[in-house]
C-alpha cells in the first residue's frame, strides 16, 4: 500500500493545532493529506455501530476543525476528517493507520499518575505501527516549552525509570 497520509488524532486544541502543522508539512512533501481522526469509544464491545449522535462535533471542536482546514490548505493540503470507534484505543489506532494509509500518526496520550504505564501505553502503540512500517509522534512537555519527539523505532522495551 502506498502510504502518503498523515493521521492526527483529535485532542486538546492546542496540541491538535502544532500536531497539524507538522503532519501537514509531512503530507506535504509525500503528495499525501492530512486525516484527522476523533476516536469514540464504544460503550459495549458487544455493541457495534456508531450511533449518529457520536458523529457530531461540539461547537467548539467545529471550530477548531475550521482552523485545522485553514491551517492544512496553507500547507497546500487536504483535510480530511474521520470518526473511528474502539473497545482498545490502540487496536482502534493501529486498524485506522491501516485502513486510511498513514505513513504517520500524531497522538497525545493523557497523562497517568504512574509513569510506567504511560511508557508502555506508548511503547506498544510505537511497536505496533512500526511493524507496518509507519512512525508515531507524540507530544512531550517535559519543561515549559513542548517539543516534538519521534519515537524511535529501535527501542526494543519501555524504560523503566524515570
Amino acid at each position: 500500500m502506498n502510504r502518503q497520509n498523515v493521521i492526527v488524532v483529535f485532542g486538546e486544541r492546542q496540541w491538535t493545532l502544532r500536531a497539524t502543522h507538522f503532519a501537514s508539512a509531512m503530507a506535504r512533501s509525500q503528495s499525501g493529506q492530512v486525516i484527522l481522526v476523533k476516536m469514540v469509544p464504544v460503550r459495549h464491545s458487544f455493541v457495534p455501530g456508531l450511533r449518529e449522535g457520536y458523529l457530531a462535533l461540539t461547537n467548539a471542536e467545529k471550530r477548531t476543525f475550521a482552523e485545522l482546514v485553514a491551517t492544512a490548505e496553507a500547507y497546500g493540503v487536504h483535510l480530511a476528517q474521520a470518526f473511528r470507534q474502539y473497545a482498545s484505543f490502540r487496536e482502534g489506532l493501529l486498524e485506522a493507520a491501516q485502513l486510511f494509509g498513514a505513513m504517520a500518526v500524531f497522538v497525545a496520550f493523557p497523562a497517568s499518575r504512574i509513569p510506567f504505564w504511560s511508557r508502555l501505553r506508548v511503547w506498544r502503540l510505537r511497536t505496533g505501527l512500526a511493524q507496518k512500517g509507519q512512525t508515531l509522534y507524540t507530544l512531550s512537555s517535559a519543561g515549559d516549552e513542548p517539543e516534538w519527539i519521534l519515537s524511535d523505532i529501535e527501542e526494543s522495551e519501555p524504560a523503566s525509570g524515570a
